[in-house]
């Protein structure tokens, strides 16, 4: 998770610094680390120790453990986004730094701290996809369709 929030910001400074669209860093994010990881593994099969398989087994009133991880972080991002003025500030900022010059919100701090918590939510999204052993191949949608 904290590998996500750290690549997330890396991908805000890239499109602060860059002048780059936001998709374009995190496309090319995704595929750097994509060929890090499968260079790791060779594209074999991960071991996953029990406990990470285990997550995805049965849980308190016949949920996985791992749904009660996403509520756990759905509430407190509602609460983050809902609750603090740095959260309300992000949502006001959203995509339009235009419009939130015209209110003097803090804009490069707002977009990094977006990318900081997607950047998170998707290392969470990781921990809790890979969780599932039919799911832990390291080469997962790398085989292409190809039509004669």
């Amino acid at each position: 998770i904290l590998t996500g929030c750290f690549l997330g910001i890396s991908n805000g400074i890239l499109s602060r610094i860059f002048k780059l669209p936001a998709v374009v860093t995190t496309l090319a994010t995704m595929t750097i680390m994509r060929g890090l990881f499968l260079t790791w593994t060779g594209g074999d099969w991960l071991a996953l120790p029990e406990i990470a398989t285990a997550l995805a087994r049965q849980g308190p009133m016949g949920l996985p453990w791992t749904v009660w991880m996403s509520l756990v972080a759905i509430v407190f991002l509602s609460i983050y986004f809902h609750g603090t003025v740095s959260g309300r500030t992000l949502v006001a900022v959203g995509d339009s730094p235009s419009a939130a010059r015209q209110y003097n919100l803090p804009i490069g701090i707002s977009r990094l701290t977006g990318f900081a918590l997607l950047g998170a939510c998707t290392g969470l999204a990781s921990v809790l996809h890979t969780c599932f052993p039919w799911c832990s191949t390291s080469n997962m949608c790398t085989r292409v369709l190809h039509l004669n």
